[in-house]
């Protein structure tokens, strides 16, 4: 993607606690309306899987590891994939079907869930019935969905989590 807003380099895994907590906070969200709930989950993966781009995950056939992916969002999809550079044929996420986006979240759910790693969802101060009940299938259980509508809530969902 071809993309000037989004943010800077992903954060391979680590257990340096300074590492992430540096990461954290130079995260700076967009207010621009346009949640791709997709993008999120598609580098969740590649960080929890040992091929490039990010390489630093164990492999599944270690059990002694546990493989969790949690997928927070405070919105709907109002983005989708297009092809924004028609000479090019670079894709962006500039369309605007929410249907197309669903399914495309709702296919690397199952993706997920098909890999062995364990989904929880956040839906932060998401109203939509249609999201909430995508994510709540997009989890591994439909205990492991969350929607809490304030910051004690949230700090709760993520306690229950951890």
């Amino acid at each position: 993607m071809n993309e000037t807003a989004c943010p800077g380099p992903i954060t391979p895994l680590t257990d340096n606690k300074a590492t992430v907590r540096s990461a954290i906070s130079r995260m700076k969200a967009i207010d621009d309306g346009e949640t791709y709930i997709p993008a999120g989950l598609v580098w969740g993966l590649a960080a929890l899987t040992s091929p490039a781009p990010l390489t630093e995950a164990a492999p599944f056939t270690n059990k002694a590891v546990s493989k969790v992916l949690v997928l927070m969002t405070d919105g709907e999809n109002k983005g989708s994939m297009l092809i924004h550079d028609k000479n090019t044929g670079k894709w962006g996420h500039q369309g605007t079907n929410t249907a197309a986006a669903n399914k495309v979240t709702e296919g690397l759910c199952a993706n997920i869930k098909e890999q062995g790693i364990t989904g929880f969802t956040v839906a932060f101060a998401v109203t939509d019935p249609t999201t909430k009940t995508m994510l709540t299938g997009c989890a591994s259980e439909a205990g492991f969905a969350f929607s809490p509508t304030n910051g004690g809530e949230l700090t709760g969902a993520f306690e229950a989590i951890a």
